[in-house]
């Protein structure tokens, strides 16, 4: 993979005309060359990989009576909103509306797509699509201030509106961020339902905030996640194999770290303060050989003039132990309360 690597990287700096008319090429190859090689293997360097585009794809779906509902990617739903007035202005004199994804895909230069098709396709009216939305229950997984207010969209980077998003991520947060849905902050506030579903389609995007499963669903897969969530967390205590715990409340798996899981497991088992919390953790740790690691506060020059921040393994008892409480008490302040609303303990 590396010998690979450098021979592209030779390529481009020989200036090929290529690398002249397409200048983004070497930003994205770079981008690449960061990525996992077992993700690079799997989406590039298969024997057969057939480049198609759109319309290609809804062609071979029509032919199985399958017609495009919708892309899965709740955002770019809305990516036509982001370009300049002048592309706005241009796609919406495209009737068709497979033309017009085509062509919106030139326009944010969109490499991947993920699309639902349906059999028997039946469109419902705004009004009806913006109700839905709405009666859905969310959860915030981070406090509201935790919250950036910039998101990255294909355009580039999104800055939020403060007077509507930070209220509502406030609401979100309400009630150790009780699950709820979106009507008592429709009807509380000045904001249309168009405006609050585009907020709650880019939080959902940005990974901030979670749609939620009905009750029924919640009750009947909640006992098998905790089962599979005790298996991680004791997992945790040798490896950070996995960092996902799932959520029976959202159906997603959520990104909880090796020490994360080990303080849920001990606060579980009924160590509930930093001290008991930091105690047990370093106890699993130092048995197992293992010493804390953390940024040297001293900044380094890199080979490219950046400066940065070299890690360091923590030598005494003390140290490490001193680190561990300030883990917990971070775990106790922010991580609990959202662990508890999404149902992982």
């Amino acid at each position: 993979m590396k010998s690979t690597f450098k021979f592209i990287d030779e390529l481009i700096d020989a200036e090929p005309v290529y690398a002249k008319i397409a200048p983004g090429f070497k930003s994205y190859f770079d981008r690449m060359k960061k990525h996992d090689a077992h993700y690079i293997a799997h989406e590039y360097l298969n024997l057969d990989w057939d480049l198609m585009y759109f319309a290609d794809v809804a062609e071979l779906c029509q032919s199985a009576k399958l017609e495009f509902a919708m892309t899965a990617i709740p955002i770019e739903i809305k990516a036509g909103m982001f370009l300049p007035e002048k592309a706005q202005k241009f796609l919406k004199t495209v009737g068709n509306s497979i033309v017009r994804e085509q062509l919106q895909d030139y326009f944010i230069n969109r490499q991947f797509r993920k699309d639902i098709f349906v059999r028997g396709l039946r469109r419902i009216s705004q009004t009806e699509v913006y109700d839905k939305i709405l009666s859905t229950r969310y959860v915030l997984n981070k406090p509201a201030a935790d919250v950036p207010l910039k998101v990255n969209v294909h355009q580039g980077e999104l800055t939020l509106t403060e007077e509507l998003y930070r209220p509502f991520l406030e609401y979100l947060e309400k009630d150790n961020f009780r699950p709820k849905d979106l009507r008592e902050f429709f009807l509380s506030n000045k904001f249309d339902a168009g405006t609050i579903v585009e907020a709650i389609t880019v939080l959902v995007h940005a990974g901030h905030v979670m749609p939620c499963q009905s009750d029924s669903v919640v009750k009947q897969v909640k006992k098998s996640c905790e089962r599979l969530n005790d298996y991680i967390c004791k997992r945790s205590n040798f490896s950070a194999t996995i960092n996902f715990l799932a959520s029976p409340l959202t159906g997603y798996g959520i990104e909880v770290g090796r020490f994360n899981q080990i303080f849920l497991a001990q606060y579980k088992a009924g160590n509930k303060t930093s001290d008991k919390l930091a105690d047990a953790a370093w106890k699993i740790i130092s048995r197992n050989g293992e010493r804390m690691i953390v940024e040297d506060k001293q900044k380094l020059e890199t080979k490219d003039g950046q400066l940065s921040n070299p890690r360091k393994f923590l030598e005494t008892p003390e140290e490490n132990l001193a680190h561990m409480k300030t883990l917990a008490e971070e775990f106790l302040s922010k991580r609990l309360p959202t662990y508890k609303a999404l149902l992982l303990i």
